[in-house]
């Protein structure tokens, strides 16, 4: 509250949070939520429970911010109250104050890479909220611990493929995640998410029956979807199998959702395909 106060803002933060979830409950609306971290009185564990709150709230997208002292603001003219040091150019971020060091915001710069990769790049959509259940960890702390793995590794800028099998590598070795499983979310979300069909590499199991299961999906589909026929849905259906749960996922490229970007799948038992 008493950051809140020091920005002249007064929210009940309750009231706030129950409305948004409602108006994200509702699938319709693109929710973006900003956190500015170097606010008065917040240092690096506050900010991390209002993370882990706005996490919560089921967003598209969490935006992790820095403060700048924009000249003529409130807080540019009491810098000195809460010892501000700052850029001595536009746009002027914060890089230290009573309540948070310099070293502190260095920190959640690599929460703040791992949030845009995994979390706004909308790729990873199953695979975050399982490793969320499965590790136990509040969601900051996944961020934060994984982007500094990453930040360690000393790669910069890795393609989208090398920087889902450091998710692979660093959540099956380091938390012990079951690795089939984390495979197959993997795989559900590149095939709910690019229409190009192609799985990572790394997520490829050799498969004697994939021209079987084809065959049969491309005559199964225009069941599965009804916008669909067996001469269309060739090149305009994603399809992978789930091995850890016997299943096969089935996307359809005809159709994405303008809030989430995803393409309209289905879940269906491997044997419903095959015998």
């Amino acid at each position: 509250m008493e950051t809140l106060k020091a920005v002249n803002r007064r929210t009940n933060m309750d009231k706030l949070v129950h409305n948004l979830k409602e108006i994200v409950s509702g699938g319709n609306i693109h929710l973006h939520i900003d956190l500015i971290a170097g606010l008065p009185y917040e240092d690096f564990a506050s900010f991390a429970r209002s993370f882990n709150q706005a996490y919560e709230i089921n967003a598209n997208v969490i935006q992790l911010g820095f403060l700048k002292l924009l000249k003529g603001s409130t807080l540019e003219k009491e810098k000195e109250k809460y010892n501000y040091r700052s850029w001595n150019y536009a746009p002027y971020q914060v890089v230290s104050c009573d309540s948070i060091s310099y070293d502190d915001l260095l920190e959640l710069k690599k929460c703040e890479d791992a949030v845009e990769r995994l979390l706004n790049s909308g790729k990873f959509p199953f695979t975050v909220p399982f490793l969320v259940e499965s590790t136990g960890m509040s969601p900051f702390d996944l961020f934060y611990k994984f982007g500094s793995f990453v930040f360690d590794k000393g790669i910069k800028s890795p393609s989208l493929e090398k920087y889902a099998q450091l998710v692979f590598e660093y959540f099956t070795t380091v938390h012990n995640v079951d690795r089939d499983a984390l495979r197959d979310v993997m795989v559900k979300d590149r095939i709910v998410t690019d229409n190009t069909g192609r799985l990572f590499g790394f997520t490829h199991v050799p498969d004697t029956r994939f021209k079987t299961i084809t065959t049969a999906l491309r005559q199964e589909t225009v069941r599965i979807f009804d916008n669909q026929s067996e001469k269309t849905a060739k090149g305009k259906i994603g399809f992978a199998v789930l091995y850890s749960t016997n299943q096969i996922v089935l996307a359809d490229y005809t159709q994405q959702n303008p809030v989430t970007g995803q393409y309209t799948f289905r879940i269906i038992a491997l044997d419903e395909i095959i015998e």
